[in-house]
């Protein structure tokens, strides 16, 4: 008689192979999972440095554009922390050579006798909110164009034709910028020596770069790109003015060289500006675990291990509007 149905043994070898298969298939979901996962966040965060990198790039070329040499360039270079960066805010000026060919350092005068940035609520007091004659923020909300310069924003003051006199930077204040009696109210407790300018001191909007705590890369208070762990910032100055990097001495921020403090350099003197940038995963790969942060510049190496992705990049630019400037131009 033929018996219908699996023997004991069939079954067990029936399950056992099924078992086999079902771990191979799911070890390889697993893989292509875990691998689809890499490839998803190391694209995206390649992809994010390269954002950030070309708009870094972009703005610290324009700087110096239409403003005095001396006012170029600031910020803040941390050991610890990501470092600060200011730049002019070339965007604000729509200069006419026509109208007035003789300006190419077009920020506002400061009034009085000298100018000392100190504190986080410093006023004081400009000739104009709009030194090209054609404000470009609307700050009242009332259709017009007022002020080239609004709360948030960056400022760079500088003596306006010594450079020697190094330069101070910080934010304007939310409500620090008062339309009618031409004030500016500026935080400049930045963390680090600010210059103590003379009596002709000019103010320059500026775009400031930081990295917040929650790896946010910020300008101005606007947040352009998440996972971004670092931006180090290193310059060249030609200090003796032979064309040639001559090494640390020339090089702040550097990991040879000093710490940058603005009070200390005459951006007349600037030729190149370094940026690096770290960006990382959105969150840790398990088959990293020994990854650590990358440190960039003079930047202290972390040595916690904490499992993340990331991509570093680098780039060197010379700033087009700083050192080869004549009588005039403001290119």
């Amino acid at each position: 008689m033929r018996r219908l149905g699996f023997t004991l043994v069939e079954l067990m070898v029936s399950l056992a192979v099924l078992g086999i298969v079902s771990i191979y298939l799911t070890n390889m979901l697993m893989q292509q999972n875990r691998a689809y996962t890499v490839v998803d966040q190391v694209t995206e965060v390649q992809g994010n440095a390269r954002a950030i990198l070309e708009l870094l790039e972009r703005d610290v070329r324009a700087t110096g554009m239409a403003a005095a040499e001396a006012g170029t360039v600031c910020g803040v270079d941390n050991t610890g922390a990501p470092d600060v960066l200011f730049v002019t805010d070339g965007s604000v000026f729509k200069y006419d050579r026509e109208k007035n060919p003789a300006r190419f350092d077009v920020g506002a005068e400061v009034q009085g006798a000298g100018f000392i940035a100190t504190g986080n609520n410093t006023t004081f007091t400009v000739n104009t909110l709009a030194a090209d004659g054609m404000p470009y923020h609307d700050l009242d909300a009332d259709g017009t164009q007022d002020s080239d310069f609004r709360p948030g924003g960056g400022v760079i003051v500088a003596e306006r034709f010594n450079g020697g006199k190094g330069v101070a930077c910080g934010v304007i204040l939310a409500n620090g910028v008062d339309l009618g009696n031409k004030t500016l109210t500026v935080n400049f407790d930045a963390g680090f020596p600010n210059a103590t300018i003379g009596g002709a001191a000019e103010v320059f909007p500026a775009k400031r770069y930081t990295v917040n705590g929650t790896n946010e890369l910020v300008r101005d208070g606007a947040v352009l790109a998440e996972d971004v762990e670092d931006l180090q910032v290193s310059f060249f100055f030609d200090v003796d003015g032979d064309g040639e990097n001559d090494g640390a001495a020339e090089e702040p921020g550097t990991a040879a060289g000093n710490v940058y403090e603005a009070d200390d350099w005459d951006n007349t003197e600037l030729r190149e500006i370094r940026l690096g940038i770290v960006v990382r995963g959105r969150n840790p790969d398990p088959r990293l675990p020994n990854a650590v942060p990358q440190a960039l510049e003079n930047r202290v190496p972390v040595a916690v291990a904490d499992g993340f992705r990331r991509r570093v990049l680098q780039a060197a630019m010379r700033p087009r509007n700083v050192g080869h400037r004549l009588d005039g131009d403001i290119f």
